[in-house]
């Protein structure tokens, strides 16, 4: 089986970066809690109506000018057939956007990763040993367009989380908590100031959690690169007054 290929990043990088999360399953955008994939029902989203996966990235865009999306095609980590299609759908409409695709680095993304180059790139997560594999295999020209995520779930990590690689340092790394995802217990400071001084110079996201500008600019104050986040977005704790506050103070002078 080849590895579907890694390209440099193009995507502007800022001081911090808020991710809007999308979790595709079977053509639609579902509502991730607490990674129990078996239960997850389609996003009921105060931004707008109904779960397709256009309508829902067009109200987060009108919402904030978001520069990246993380996507998680479940259907692809559940060994079902990949949504690589309407992921590529979704980058042909937005031109300008840039794509995270967590799908356990499926063959079917092999082909867009092609077309769109940096703007689409592969998440190794460390749940997945198909993502293990890929993650080990990357060459140094190659790894700075990585985005490793470390998966956590009931305080333990999943899978074998790599150290630095032999190669060097990827350019992103996700700390993965599945437990606090759409649960509104806020982030695990504690594991995230630990991995980000681990991780350092990679630029270490936020993944689980994050409620409201106070955990964003928490984060930012200890040294994170960013946030992946959903539930905030589509209940209303972060706005779009709330999202430009914290992008203004990550681009404000010192």
């Amino acid at each position: 089986m080849s590895w579907p290929p890694v390209f440099r990043i193009r995507e502007p990088v800022s001081s911090f970066q808020i991710i809007p999360v999308v979790d595709l399953q079977r053509g639609e955008v579902v509502h991730a809690r607490r990674g129990a994939r078996h239960s997850y029902r389609a996003v009921e989203s105060l931004l707008c109506p109904g779960s397709d996966p256009a309508t829902i990235v067009a109200a987060l865009l009108d919402l904030y000018p978001f520069t990246t999306l993380y996507v998680a095609d479940l259907d692809a980590l559940a060994g079902r057939a990949a949504q690589a299609p309407l992921v590529a759908a979704l980058l042909r409409r937005w031109p300008t956007l840039n794509v995270w695709a967590d799908s356990g680095v499926h063959p079917a993304y092999s082909g867009p990763v092609r077309e769109f180059g940096g703007r689409l790139r592969s998440v190794y997560g460390s749940e997945s040993q198909l993502a293990r594999g890929a993650f080990a295999a990357l060459t140094p020209a190659d790894l700075e367009a990585a985005v490793l995520s470390l998966d956590f779930r009931l305080g333990a990590a999943l899978g074998r989380h790599p150290e630095h690689s032999a190669a060097g340092t990827p350019g992103d790394v996700i700390v993965m908590d599945l437990d606090r995802v759409g649960s509104g217990l806020g982030p695990d400071w504690g594991r995230l100031a630990t991995l980000i001084r681990h991780w350092s110079p990679a630029r270490v996201h936020a993944a689980g959690g994050v409620r409201t500008p106070d955990d964003l600019m928490r984060l930012l104050d200890m040294g994170a690169a960013g946030a992946l986040v959903a539930t905030a977005l589509h209940a209303g704790g972060l706005d779009a007054a709330a999202v430009r506050s914290v992008q203004q103070r990550a681009t404000a002078p010192p």
